[in-house]
């Protein structure tokens, strides 16, 4: 048998109630020549029977004892024959031609070792049309690129915008397997933020490319394992992050650009304290993120944390403020890196419609998704939008159709 052109790796425990929708939305896609392998990590439910009953020979299911999603992944890994690696964690979903599109732009583009692509998110009852532009660092990133609809980033870019955050999530990034060997895999240590630390390991040597258009349906769950292990992996990258300091020396913009990843996991971390009822946790996690960035309005945060919420809340709106003011004088000590004038951090956030809540509409069942106009003109639209191609915010709305019978 003919190895592949495209190897599907698709980690999964206990997914049985969403894992043949994922596996639908990858057997649909336009591209075929690809194999599915799903790794199933210790699952204690059914799904081992779901995904058999699908008898669909290009499905590989292979099971392993409950090591995590890092050697699932690897596991997976070990197993493509394809020449370029895709994932999709197994509770998202991809657009129909979200594969063709990428082995597109890799015949393009041969400079491009991975790529990846925007992606819809859905969060409870959040909505967000364009998960890039609600990532601070990669928007100013992309605001450089006005118009472009796939972009080659140099490695120095992707490292800099990584030592801050992560915009890349692996249902929406595919890798030439070649690449992928080189580097090596996941570190399996990780329970959370694996996929940054692979990223950043990928970003040393390696050019990203870049799809300006939702290719992927990120689905948010209670349970999923960035909120399970959470404090763990923003600890695991706040280490890396200061190791990454040393490593790069006096480099001041990469210097820079970790401070400000830092800063940022701290506060997140903080906040989940304070919304846990932890506020002693939170005040030291803001402590400890002063002694590591000098961010002196780290310890006004830490202070505020003991103090009632509405208090804080009225703290936090001030420290906004304040940062604006920073940002916009040119000082910008003690708030790091301006955030981004392409899109707020809250504006792409828009509560989905009552009509897909009840499940008359959505990204998989009845209509297809009407990413709609509610909210629409806050966000900057994709390149494809502006050139009145499809998109969530103009145009006509984008095809999720992945349960074609077809398919199923």
């Amino acid at each position: 048998m003919s190895a592949p052109a495209v190897s599907v790796v698709v980690p999964t425990y206990n997914r049985a109630h969403v894992i043949v929708e994922t596996l639908r939305s990858v057997r649909a896609q336009t591209f075929t020549d690809l194999e599915l392998i799903l790794v199933d990590d210790g699952s204690t439910d059914d799904t081992g029977e779901r995904v058999q009953s699908l008898g669909d020979p290009r499905v590989r299911y292979v099971r392993q004892p409950n090591r995590g999603v890092s050697a699932a992944r690897n596991h997976g890994l070990r197993l493509a024959r394809g020449e370029v690696v895709a994932f999709i964690d197994s509770d998202d979903l991809w657009k129909p031609d979200k594969l063709e599109r990428e082995m597109a732009f890799f015949a393009r583009h041969p400079e491009a070792g991975c790529a990846f692509a925007d992606l819809v998110k859905y969060d409870g009852e959040v909505y967000v049309p364009s998960f890039m532009r609600d990532s601070p660092a990669f928007a100013r990133l992309l605001a450089r690129y006005p118009g472009a609809r796939e972009i080659v980033f140099t490695e120095r870019d992707m490292l800099l915008c990584l030592l801050e955050e992560v915009p890349i999530l692996p249902s929406a990034f595919s890798i030439r397997r070649a690449v992928a060997d080189a580097v090596g895999g996941f570190d399996e240590s990780w329970s959370s933020s694996e996929d940054w630390e692979w990223f950043l390991r990928i970003a040393r040597g390696t050019r990203f490319g870049y799809l300006d258009e939702p290719l992927a349906v990120l689905r948010v769950s209670k349970d999923s394992l960035h909120r399970i292990h959470a404090e763990h992996g923003r600890s695991r990258m706040v280490r890396l992050l200061l190791d990454e300091r040393a490593r790069l020396g006096s480099d001041p913009d990469a210097d820079a650009a970790a401070l400000a990843g830092i800063t940022r996991l701290r506060k997140h971390q903080a906040w989940q304290y304070i919304q846990a009822g932890r506020p002693i946790a939170a005040f030291g996690n803001y402590v400890a993120g002063f002694r590591e960035t000098g961010n002196a309005l780290l310890l006004v945060r830490a202070v505020a944390a003991l103090l009632p919420l509405r208090v804080h809340m009225t703290v936090r709106r001030w420290l906004g403020d304040v940062v604006e003011a920073v940002e916009g004088s040119g000082l910008r000590g003690i708030s790091g890196p301006p955030r981004s004038r392409a899109g707020p951090r809250g504006a792409a956030r828009v509560p989905r419609a009552a009509s897909e809540r009840r499940g008359g509409g959505g990204p998989c069942r009845g209509p297809p998704l009407q990413a709609g106009t509610r909210g629409a003109a806050r966000v900057p639209r994709a390149a494809s939008e502006r050139r009145g191609g499809g998109g969530p915010c103009r145009g006509p709305p984008l095809q999720w159709s992945l349960c074609s019978a077809s398919s199923s």
